[in-house]
C-alpha cells in the first residue's frame, strides 16, 4: 500500500465512522438518509412562450452525508480531515483543480455499501477507485446537446462517438432539476429543458488530457457536428450545449453549458433524416474529422468557416458574402491574375456543380451572377429583391462544392490545377470537331 492510499483510508475511515455517528445522535438511524430534488420537464405541447403547458412534477432521491443542514450539524472534524487530504492528493495529479471535494467520495462510499455501515472491503476498493482515477493520464469528459427542429428516422451514432437519441425522463431530471435550499440555476432557463416526444439529444463521450482546453473543445466539436448536419441536409436545426463536464462519480455534476443555440442552416424547417441522410452526415462528418488532419486542406476549414460563419449572421448581405468567400477559397488561388479571377471561380465553379444546377452555360451563368452580386454588396450598392434567391443559390453552391472537396479529400490547390489542364484538353477536343 502506497502513503496516499494509506493517507485517504485512514481519512476516509474516520469520515465514515463520524457520519454514521453524527446520524444516529440526530434520530437518523442507520437508514440511508436522502435528499429530495424535484424534477420537472415540458410535455410535447408546450406553449411557445416558453411557459408550461402541461407539466408533471418527479422526485429524485440522492444522498449526499456532507451536508451540515441535512445532518443537522456542523461539518465534524474527520470529515473535514478528509476533504483536506483529496484536496491535497487530487492537486497533484492535474493541471485543472475542478474542485475535488471529499464528499464525492464518501458518497461513493455510502452508494456502494448501500447503508450507514463501516465495511472495510469496501473502504479500500473506493480509495483504490478514487486514485486510480486521479493517475490515470486522461480524463473522460461527458457533453450533453440539446437537439430542436431536427428528427430521425432511428436512434443512430457518428463515426467517433457523438451519439443522437430521442430526449428522455433522464435527460430531464439532469437539466430540470430543483437545487435544495431554492437555488434553481436550470430553471431559470426552460429552452434548456427538453420537451419529451419531440426533442432529440446528442452525447458524447471523450477521452482528452487534464486540461481546461481540453473542456473548452466543446465549442469546436458543436461546430464540427452542425457544420456537418448543415452540409448533409436542408431546413435549420438547433443545438444547445447543455451539460460539458468531467464523467466522474468524483467530481460535482455542475457544468459548463451555453447561453445561446447554434443552427445548422441559414433558414427552412425541420431537418428530417432518413436512413439515406444519416448515412450523408455520417460521410460529411468522417470526412471533417479527416480533414482537420491533413494540413494541405486547409482551404477546406476556411470554407467550412464561412459556412458555419453565415448561421450566425443576422444580416443577409452578410450570409452572402460569407457564402461567396467560402466559394472563393474552394475556387481560386493567389497566384491568379486579379483580372482572371472572376472567369477562373465562374468556370472552376461551374465544372464542380451537379447537373441540378442546370446546364453548363447555365451554371456559368449562375457563378457569373453570385461573383458580381457579392462584388456589388461588398461595396455598398443595394442589393433589391434578388437578395433572397441569390442567397439560396449561393448557401446551395457553397454546400455542393464543398461536399464534392470533402468525399474526396482534395485540395483545392490540386484540383484547380487540374481543372484549368482540363479545359485546355476539352478546348482542344472541340476545336478538333471544327476541323
Amino acid at each position: 500500500m502506497d502513503s496516499e492510499q494509506k493517507i485517504l483510508q485512514e481519512r476516509l475511515r474516520g469520515a465514515v465512522s463520524s457520519t454514521i455517528r453524527d446520524a444516529v445522535s440526530n434520530g437518523k438511524g442507520t437508514a440511508l438518509p436522502t435528499y429530495r430534488y424535484r424534477v420537472s420537464w415540458f410535455e410535447a405541447n408546450t406553449d411557445k412562450s416558453g411557459s408550461i403547458g402541461k407539466d408533471e412534477i418527479k422526485t429524485v432521491e440522492t444522498y449526499n452525508p456532507y451536508d451540515a443542514v441535512h445532518l443537522g450539524t456542523d461539518p465534524n472534524e474527520d470529515v473535514e480531515a478528509f476533504n483536506a487530504s483529496v484536496r491535497e492528493i487530487a492537486e497533484r495529479y492535474s493541471e485543472i483543480n475542478p474542485h475535488p471535494q471529499g464528499h464525492f467520495v464518501l458518497t461513493r462510499y455510502f452508494d456502494r455499501v448501500g447503508q450507514l455501515k463501516l465495511d472495510e472491503e469496501t473502504l479500500v476498493l473506493v480509495i483504490s477507485e478514487y486514485l486510480s482515477y486521479l493517475r490515470r493520464k486522461t480524463r473522460t469528459i461527458y457533453t450533453l446537446f440539446l437537439l430542436r427542429d431536427f428528427l430521425a428516422t432511428d436512434s443512430f451514432e457518428l463515426p467517433g462517438g457523438p451519439s443522437f437519441r430521442k430526449a428522455t425522463i433522464e435527460d430531464a431530471n439532469l437539466l430540470g432539476r430543483f437545487f435544495p435550499r431554492g437555488q434553481n440555476p436550470w430553471f431559470e432557463h426552460p429552452q434548456r429543458v427538453p420537451t419529451l416526444g419531440n426533442d432529440w439529444v446528442c452525447e458524447f463521450r471523450r477521452e482528452g488530457p487534464k486540461t481546461w482546453e481540453e473542456l473548452s473543445r466543446v465549442s469546436d466539436l458543436a461546430d464540427e457536428i452542425a457544420g456537418a448536419l448543415g452540409l448533409a441536409s436542408a431546413g435549420r436545426a438547433s443545438l444547445l450545449m447543455v451539460f460539458n463536464n468531467l464523467d466522474s462519480p468524483f467530481q460535482s455534476k455542475a457544468s459548463s453549458h451555453s447561453l445561446s443555440a447554434i443552427h445548422t442552416g441559414i433558414d427552412g424547417g425541420k431537418v428530417e433524416l432518413d436512413r439515406e441522410g444519416i448515412e450523408v452526415f455520417r460521410a460529411c462528418y468522417a470526412a471533417i474529422q479527416e480533414s482537420k488532419t491533413r494540413k494541405h486542406l486547409r482551404s477546406l476549414w476556411l470554407a467550412l468557416r464561412r459556412f458555419r460563419l453565415a448561421t450566425t449572421r443576422a444580416n443577409k448581405e452578410d450570409q452572402l458574402v460569407d457564402f461567396v468567400v467560402g466559394l472563393e477559397a474552394l475556387l481560386t488561388r493567389e497566384s491568379d491574375p486579379p483580372s482572371e479571377v472572376s472567369l477562373r471561380f465562374r468556370l472552376r465553379g461551374a465544372s464542380l456543380l451537379s447537373e441540378d444546377s442546370g446546364s453548363a452555360a447555365e451554371r456559368i451563368d449562375l457563378m457569373k451572377s453570385l461573383y458580381g452580386f457579392r462584388s456589388s454588396v461588398l461595396h455598398g450598392k443595394h442589393a433589391g429583391n434578388e437578395l433572397e434567391q441569390r442567397l439560396v443559390e449561393a448557401a446551395r453552391a457553397l454546400k455542393t462544392v464543398l461536399t464534392w472537396y470533402l468525399h474526396r479529400l482534395r485540395s483545392p490547390e490540386e484540383v484547380i490545377s487540374e481543372l484549368d489542364v482540363a479545359f485546355v484538353e476539352g478546348g482542344d477536343r472541340w476545336v478538333s470537331t471544327q476541323a
